[in-house]
């Protein structure tokens, strides 16, 4: 358990640091937070720590990878499909889509 609370720390991490390099970006911790900003053209960038660990029905507790945690969540908010970029494995949703990132956002 202590070892998925670190590794989802370090995805939060990684949510801060891609949301400081545009102000536009916004990192959110709840579903409600999500709703707002998808209602309000909001960039959103998930931080999953409180959403994963308040779930009730969560994902398994060996599932700690990112592609793995999205394909679990898409499924919570009943999204039809989840579009990856980069060569990320395709899961039940999810739809891999090898992208140039523009290098003035990083």
């Amino acid at each position: 358990m202590v070892q998925r609370r670190i590794d989802l720390l370090a995805i939060e991490q990684n949510a801060w640091v891609l949301a400081s390099h545009d102000d536009r970006c916004v990192v959110v911790c709840t579903k409600t937070e999500l709703d707002w900003g998808m209602r309000h053209d909001q960039i959103s960038v998930w931080a999953p720590s409180k959403i994963v660990l308040d779930a009730v029905d969560g994902p398994p507790t060996h599932m700690v990878d990112m592609p793995a945690l999205v394909e679990w969540f898409a499924k919570e908010m009943q999204a039809a499909q989840v579009v990856f970029v980069g060569a990320v494995p395709t899961g039940e949703l999810g739809t891999a889509r090898e992208a140039q990132v523009d290098q003035a956002l990083l």
